[in-house]
């Protein structure tokens, strides 16, 4: 077999992998092993904050970090198998696509904020930690998530360019805090 056409198939394989880790959503199981329908409570999104406020602070924490584990994973491990930066953004992408559109279960994913996090702290993962605590601050200040993830990635995607100069990362942060700020407001609006 040509080695180039070996190596497709594996890209193939590595991004429908992604894919399908993408439409994993973890607070829908635990909410579900808590007997609780987490979608018909709240913000009806399956997402750490609302699993924070419908099931206790222990719940939303574990969510919170299982859902950056999930974005953070599939996006370092081409860049530490020592691929080039396009196939961790590509895996990124793909992995937020797969928990934003689960095709073909019936119900929508979540806005992605969390798994996202971890996918960029993969990415640039200095401008990440330099992100942190002024991140963290905004949390306090505001006690709002969507403000905090809005401060973040907008600090990321500046951090990224003054760290990395790297017009793929910094771009690819940037496209990813849009496509969730979109998601946020389709979802928050639908409550209204």
């Amino acid at each position: 077999m040509n080695i180039e056409l070996s190596s497709f198939a594996l890209l193939i394989l590595w991004v429908l992998l992604c894919y399908l880790i993408g439409t994993i959503q973890i607070g829908d199981i635990v909410s579900r092993k808590r007997n609780v329908e987490i979608r018909e409570l709240g913000t009806k999104n399956p997402g750490a904050s609302n699993i924070y406020d419908k099931l206790g602070p222990k719940y939303g924490i574990y969510v919170f970090f299982i859902d950056i584990a999930k974005g953070l994973f599939p996006t370092i491990i081409p860049y530490a198998l020592g691929y080039s930066t396009w196939v961790s953004v590509l895996s990124m992408f793909i992995l937020i696509t797969g928990h934003m559109v689960r095709f073909p279960y019936k119900t929508p994913g979540g806005t992605g904020m969390a798994t996202s996090m971890g996918a960029v702290i993969a990415l640039i993962p200095i401008a990440a930690i330099a992100t942190s605590i002024p991140s963290a601050v905004v949390l306090i200040i505001t006690r709002s998530p969507v403000y905090t993830g809005v401060f973040a990635f907008l600090t990321a995607t500046i951090s990224s360019w003054l760290i990395y100069k790297n017009f793929v990362m910094t771009l690819s942060v940037l496209i990813v805090g849009a496509l969730i700020m979109i998601k946020v407001r389709a979802q928050y609006k639908s409550l209204k």
